[in-house]
């Protein structure tokens, strides 16, 4: 079943990189059957490669044609080791998002709907499976009309938060949704928030204060155009504590949501220009404030011209990569993948497309080292069927910034690693006085700082965190030192 498309080489010949710079492609690789696929989101694991998830139209245990959840494991290549469908006949599955659970497994987010002749019976799902793609248990959440997951984000209390749209709780039409699940996969409360119209939620966090923040976009009346970005902020129980929109008299959509510090967080999306037949879409990046949400900066981006991003995640250098898709009229259907990077003045820094003859799209980005990072999405150029998954590693060549350089990685000796918690930071050989003139952070995979100190300690005990992989960054004198941690 698995069919690979690569190299770096092959993929200056034809020309799929088209770079205003920035972003060079270091390998890509394609699955899928005879009909459709697509990868919506992944993780790293410890053994370096990574798990995908998203939907296959030609394997599965339904109907042939009706997709199922698809989750494929491949090596740090990107080279196929095994996948796992998961899924009824006469069901139609979707996933859209893949973490970590914090015990070694992991939690997959989508929707299934059961009554495909009159499309009704979505319900929102999530399944727990081990690191080999096991179903430990799979739960449904919802009533009796459509609703159905798009996200979700892991909260301190060892559960998650999973955010999408409800019809079964709404007051009106389609609202954004909110439920709060606990470890072991439990309902502990759900609300929705909306207007007379259609509201989506399409990425939330658990906030400083213990509270939630979850973005989309809204179509009621209380926003200033056809759509509007929609930002709700609740407390712990979910409870709405404030609401806001921006945007516009067009139509103005919000794609993605990242944490920028401890009470601020960046949202990406895209702002309408011209009529609707003639209208481009200029990528929009905005930081708010946890607080009321108040724009600490908001800017638009006309260079980028239908420029739509689905992901957003933190660079090495502080700044923010969007991967998304980039097309030309709404009448022409065909789309190259996206990758913009701004940097911490606001300007853009990299804007790189990636296609083919016929149309990509990338669903998702996630850091994996120092300055690589992991795209996912569907390509309709390559491959057997009307749609392939697609996997590339890019890396960013913006180079560290003014005064640091990468230091030597024999410098710095961290052990054990993989750890079970307890680590051991050595060697600095000159630096006999490191622990008084450094920094160190820490990062989760999502690149949240998750710990972080004014000096460099050596020793740390990490053992309250949860399992997985995280990158520590050491900065002293005119040294940058990053390295891959496996906590386990």
């Amino acid at each position: 079943m698995k069919k690979v498309f690569t190299i770096l080489l092959i993929l200056f010949s034809s020309g799929i990189l088209q770079a205003q710079s920035g972003f060079t492609v270091k390998w890509e690789q394609n699955f899928g059957g005879s009909l459709f696929e697509e990868f919506t989101s992944a993780v790293a694991t410890a053994d370096g490669g990574f798990l995908c998830v998203g939907r296959t139209e030609s394997y599965g245990t339904g109907e042939y044609g009706k997709p199922d959840i698809w989750l494929v494991k491949t090596d740090s290549e990107g080279h196929y080791v095994w996948d796992k469908t998961y899924g009824v006949a006469d069901s139609l599955d979707r996933a859209y998002k893949i973490m970590e659970s914090g015990d070694g497994n992991y939690l997959i987010a989508g929707e299934r709907v059961q009554d495909i002749v009159y499309g009704n019976g979505w319900n929102a799902i999530v399944l727990k499976i081990d690191p080999q793609g096991n179903e430990i248990w799979y739960k449904f959440y919802g009533g009796e009309e459509t609703d159905m997951f798009r996200n979700m984000s892991p909260t301190n209390d060892g559960g998650f938060i999973a955010c999408g749209v409800t019809r079964s709780f709404g007051a009106q039409f389609i609202d954004a949704w909110l439920v709060k699940i606990d470890a072991d996969g439990n309902q502990e409360w759900q609300n929705h928030f909306g207007g007379e119209g259609y509201e989506v939620f399409k990425s939330v966090f658990e906030t400083s204060d213990g509270g939630f923040i979850a973005c989309g976009f809204s179509n009621s009346d209380f926003g200033n155009g056809s759509y509007d970005y929609y930002v709700v902020k609740t407390n712990v129980l979910g409870e709405q504590e404030w609401m806001q929109t921006y945007g516009d008299e067009h139509s103005n959509r919000a794609y993605c949501m990242a944490p920028a510090s401890d009470d601020t967080y960046i949202i990406g999306g895209a702002w309408m220009e011209g009529s609707f037949d003639g209208a481009r879409f200029d990528l929009n990046v905005l930081e708010i404030n946890q607080e009321d949400g108040g724009i600490v900066w908001q800017q638009t981006y006309p260079d980028t011209t239908n420029n739509e991003p689905f992901a957003v995640c933190p660079s090495t250098d502080n700044g923010w990569i969007f991967a998304g898709k980039s097309g030309f009229a709404k009448a022409v259907y065909q789309t190259d993948a996206r990758i913009t990077k701004i940097d911490q003045n606001h300007d853009i820094v990299a804007d790189t497309a990636f296609g083919y003859e016929a149309s990509e799209t990338l669903e998702d980005i996630i850091p994996i080292d120092y300055n690589n990072y992991l795209v996912m999405g569907s390509t309709m150029s390559i491959g057997a069927g009307s749609g392939d998954a697609w996997l590339l590693k890019i890396k960013d060549w913006e180079a560290p910034p003014v005064g640091i350089v990468k230091t030597n990685a024999n410098d710095i000796l961290i052990s054990p690693n993989p750890s079970s918690g307890i680590i051991n930071l050595s060697g600095f050989q000159t630096h006999a006085s490191i622990e008084n003139i450094g920094s160190l952070e820490i990062y989760d995979i999502t690149g949240n700082v998750i710990y972080k100190m004014d000096k460099i300690p050596s020793r740390m005990d990490l053992s309250n965190y949860p399992k997985g992989i995280y990158f520590i960054t050491i900065k002293y004198e005119n040294n940058l030192f990053v390295e891959k941690l496996i906590l386990q």
